[in-house]
Formats: C-alpha cells, structure tokens, sequence
C-alpha cells in the first residue's frame, strides 16, 4: 500500500506539470511518503486498538445491534429456509431481542407480516427451543403457541402482532430470516 501511495505522489507530480527537478524536490517528496507511512501506520495501530463493538456484518446481512440479519425477498417453507440461511453461511435466525429483530423486518419491507425464526418443537411437541438450544421462553402472542391441529411445530413471527411469536405449520412457504454465523 505504501508502494501505491509513493507511485501516486510520484504521478501526481509529473500529471500537474512539474517534473522532478533537483534534489530538494525528491526530498520533499520522500520527507512527504515518510510522513504518510507513519500516519498509516499510526491508524493500523489506531484501528487494532478498538474494542471488538460488536457484529461486523458480511453483504447482504444487515446489523442489529450486535447480531446480523437478512430478511429473505422470496418465499420458502421453513426446511428449504434453513437450507437457504445455511448456504449464506448461516441459520434461521435466532434473535437475543425478538422486537429488535421485529423491527428491522419492519424497516427493510414493511409488506412482510410474518417470516420463519429458528426455532421450532419437533423433537418434543410443546417443548420451544431456539436452533442454538436456549429455550424460547416468552414474547409468545395471546394464545399461542396453540399447535392448531396438531400440525404447527416451526416459529415464525408475525409483525402485526404484539407480543409477536407464532406456532406455524412448517410446510408453508413465507419470508424468513437468516442470522449469519460469525
């Protein structure tokens, strides 16, 4: 890089019309890539020092607070999803903040009602854990989960309701939301 910088002071110069003439031009020129070397290196050092601030999110995740999140433009039901989110280098998502999440689907497509979580009780009917294993615990709408005839084991959340999680039928094609895997 700094090669790069030396190369570019050295055609900037000659571009502007001035040839290099004498030995007090080259080094000023030289003084002026010491500099510049020392200031990049004052920010290397500058940036290695920060505190890690949390998610640093890869395209096309987007950052919520400290998690990364993409919300799908097409429909698939909640197996294909997961597929999907794991070809991102992901997972279904599974939120620390549920309405955090709630309100970036919000934001990025206000059209999106309801879109598929990672979360899901198919291995024990009525028992509710997140992809990651931490039990999902609360933010349930009035009612649910319900299991409605028998058939609802995946999570989807539902933006127009509040509080905003629902027992799905996971066959059903809808929007869903990947987090990325650091």
């Amino acid at each position: 890089m700094l090669t790069h910088l030396a190369i570019f002071a050295l055609v900037a110069v000659s571009i502007s019309g001035q040839p290099l003439q004498g030995r007090s031009q080259k080094t000023e020129l030289l003084v002026a890539v010491g500099i510049l070397e020392e200031q990049v290196q004052d920010v290397k050092q500058k940036v290695i020092a920060l505190p890690n601030s949390g998610a640093l999110c890869p395209y096309p995740y987007k950052q919520v607070l400290d998690e990364c999140f993409y919300l799908s433009k097409v429909k698939l039901n909640w197996n294909q999803a997961r597929q999907y989110c794991q070809g991102m280098q992901g997972d279904l998502a599974t939120p620390r903040n549920v309405y955090a999440l709630k309100s970036f689907v919000i934001d990025t497509a206000a059209e999106v009602t309801e879109a598929w979580l990672g979360a899901t009780d198919q291995s024990s009917e009525g028992t509710w854990n997140w992809l990651d294993g931490r039990p999902v615990a609360s933010d349930w709408a009035g009612g649910q989960p319900d299991d409605a005839g028998g058939n609802e084991d995946c999570l989807d959340l539902r933006t127009k309701w509040h509080p905003t999680l629902n027992d799905y039928q996971c066959g059903v094609a809808q929007h869903f939301v990947c987090q990325y895997n650091a």
